[in-house]
């Protein structure tokens, strides 16, 4: 139900960074909550109310670093921005 709220459930939350993210919707048609906001044909963060925290966004994001992390849901989301990945280096045979 779109009224209803089950953001009482999550222990983690995804964060969204807008730096590393490609707009490829894996993670809009993925969520099975409909948590992913989309404005203007590009992704514009995750909808709180509604995530339960389940990670699936994160699992089908393939950008490198990823641009969806699940950190503590009482984290607030500069803290874990500013925690976030370098991108990793393609090794090479």
């Amino acid at each position: 139900s779109y009224k209803a709220s089950v953001a009482h459930w999550r222990v983690e939350k995804p964060v969204y960074n807008t730096e590393h993210c490609i707009n490829c919707y894996f993670c809009w048609v993925y969520c099975p909550d409909s948590s992913i906001l989309v404005r203007d044909e590009k992704m514009s963060g995750v909808d709180y109310v509604h995530c339960k925290g389940c990670g699936v966004c994160v699992d089908v994001c393939p950008t490198n670093p990823k641009s969806l992390l699940m950190f503590s849901d009482y984290e607030s989301n500069e803290n874990a921005l500013s925690k976030w990945p370098k991108k990793e280096e393609k090794k090479k045979d």
